[in-house]
């Protein structure tokens, strides 16, 4: 990205409509996770251990009823696999990808078990509108 880089998920997306969706087989049964807003630009995001994602969670815990909410990138996507990918999201992460996928345990293609997950502070939850 130019020196003028531009954050492209920067608005909020219902969750019918995500930058990006992540599936798998998480500590809490079949996940499905939908980035519907990033915080910041990838240059920054990649390098802040504290970055979060607005995200929609779906989990056999949540009985099939989306939960929304801030969560930190490397907890919303460990160990899932990256199964729909925006424009937005191939162009704001196209220099990106393999930092990001080592930065958020995930993987694009096929899934692996090989992070555990990462239990940490509870996010803040609240809605994008």
């Amino acid at each position: 990205m130019s020196s003028k880089e531009k954050n492209l998920m920067g608005k909020c997306r219902p969750k019918e409509n995500p930058y990006a969706t992540f599936k798998g087989f998480g500590p809490f049964g079949d996940t499905t996770v939908h980035l519907l807003k990033s915080y910041q630009i990838p240059s920054k995001e990649l390098k802040n251990p504290f970055a979060k994602w607005f995200v929609a969670i779906k989990t056999d815990e949540t009985y099939g009823e989306w939960n929304e909410g801030d969560s930190y990138l490397n907890e919303a996507t460990d160990i899932l696999t990256l199964s729909f990918a925006s424009d937005e999201f191939k162009e704001q992460y196209s220099d990106y990808m393999d930092v990001l996928m080592d930065k958020g345990g995930f993987v694009e293609g096929k899934q692996t078990l090989s992070k555990r997950f990462k239990f940490g502070q509870r996010p803040t939850y609240h809605s994008c509108y």
